[in-house]
């Protein structure tokens, strides 16, 4: 459905992109009316426009650096306005004045060091390395795509054909992403380079999934040797007999704790020495089951955040590409940590890589669900609730903030500037 909608809405829609090819690699020295020339003799269709791209990372960084300084000193300047205006006369505002007018002078430092070194790049030598040209109708658009379309024996071998060269050199044509979507600061870097960096990333996520898949190994492991350990029967009609006799069938033979134990309540086990380490071994196995559980909801979590933060790391050259790419990986890293543990656990060479051995039945019987099964459903319940914590607090901060702000209204016709802001 999804694959159609996006044809449908393609066709009805217009964009730059429609009409603009990516050339990924051109001479040094290229100019944009050479471009020009070029591909109207190959398509014989008017070109529009041609925009080159630079190896200019370093200056834009500096741009991208000084927006960001700029922004702190607004936001330090509208904090001195208030301060002046709606807290004059009250208490500890001109220890926060000087506090604001520090961090003021401090942050207009910053933009004439960040202007400093800006300048210093400005004069460095900068050459051509990508180039997009739009075209005046899309038939260009397409001709240019079709003369283009070569496979990978034809790009890389003696097929390519000559007149088609750029200056003696081969172009590798692709559609041109949105201009709003182009990452010009990480065009300078290669494909090998981006390739390189995923593969780190992606390695610490993998690192992450083994460290999660060992907690919960281990967790259902000790929680194997809890039911073990509890296993021996109990006798017929036990629960039956009297407590005081069940006491003393239990103490001449401990093994039967686990009988006694259970029907007791956790207080009555804390208190009474014979179910003490029953109590103890019991509340571990729910903890570390628990805890396993955790762990695998909070990998989730961070592989959002690992890929999010990467995106920046991997030098992506747009964003519609970052996003595919981490959609693509999140979703992978999830499906292997969640909805793979079932199938993970009966991997013997999984078991003999973390040295935890299963002997799990061909089918879901009881036993399975006593220990596996359980890891399973505390993993699938936290995912279901853990997506939306964040949500919820949000809401309640908004909310207790909406209560804060109407406790401060007044029905006064006098009514204070910071209400009028209200």
């Amino acid at each position: 459905f999804e694959s159609k909608e996006s044809r449908i809405i393609d066709r009805a829609t217009v964009t730059a992109s429609d009409y603009t090819i990516r050339l990924k690699s051109i001479p040094a020295d290229t100019t944009e009316k050479e471009l020009a020339i070029h591909f109207a003799h190959v398509t014989g269709e008017a070109v529009a426009a041609v925009h080159l791209a630079f190896n200019n990372s370093k200056e834009i960084k500096q741009y991208i650096k000084r927006g960001r300084i700029m922004k702190q000193r607004y936001n330090c300047i509208q904090r001195i306005r208030y301060e002046k205006t709606m807290r004059e006369g009250q208490s500890g505002q001109r220890k926060r004045l000087r506090s604001l007018m520090r961090e003021r002078e401090s942050l207009t430092i910053a933009v004439r060091q960040n202007d400093e070194r800006r300048s210093k790049v400005d004069h460095e030598r900068q050459d051509s390395i990508q180039a997009f040209v739009t075209f005046e109708t899309e038939s260009g658009f397409i001709e240019a795509m079709l003369k283009y379309n070569f496979n990978w024996f034809q790009r890389f071998c003696c097929c390519y054909p000559e007149k088609l060269k750029f200056k003696g050199q081969r172009l590798f044509v692709e559609q041109a992403p949105e201009p709003s979507t182009i990452m010009w600061e990480n065009l300078e870097y290669s494909t090998s380079s981006r390739y390189f960096r995923k593969f780190l990333t992606t390695s610490v996520a993998l690192f992450a999934i083994f460290l999660s898949i060992m907690i919960t190994f281990l967790a259902r492991d000790f929680k194997d040797q809890v039911l073990k350990y509890a296993s021996m029967p109990c006798p017929d009609q036990f629960f039956g007999l009297d407590s005081d006799y069940q006491l003393e069938l239990v103490k001449s033979n401990m093994d039967l704790s686990h009988c006694y134990c259970s029907t007791l309540g956790i207080k009555d086990q804390w208190n009474m020495n014979l179910c003490h380490d029953h109590l103890v071994t019991w509340l571990a196995s729910t903890s570390i089951s628990y805890g396993a559980g955790f762990v695998v909801v909070f990998m989730n979590f961070f592989f959002t955040w690992l890929l999010n933060v990467a995106g920046s790391f991997e030098k992506n050259q747009s964003l519609d590409n970052m996003e595919e790419s981490n959609m693509v990986r999140v979703f992978l890293l999830k499906f292997v940590n969640s909805g793979c543990l079932v199938l993970l656990y009966g991997q013997k060479w999984l078991q003999r890589l973390v040295r935890i051995r299963f002997d799990d039945a061909s089918d879901f019987n009881v036993d399975w669900y006593a220990t596996g099964g359980t890891s399973v459903m505390i993993v699938m319940l936290m995912n279901i609730i853990a997506p939306h914590v964040g949500s919820f607090f949000a809401y309640m901060r908004h909310r207790a903030k909406i209560r804060r702000l109407e406790r401060s209204l007044t029905k006064d016709k006098e009514t204070k500037d910071s209400h009028k802001i209200w």
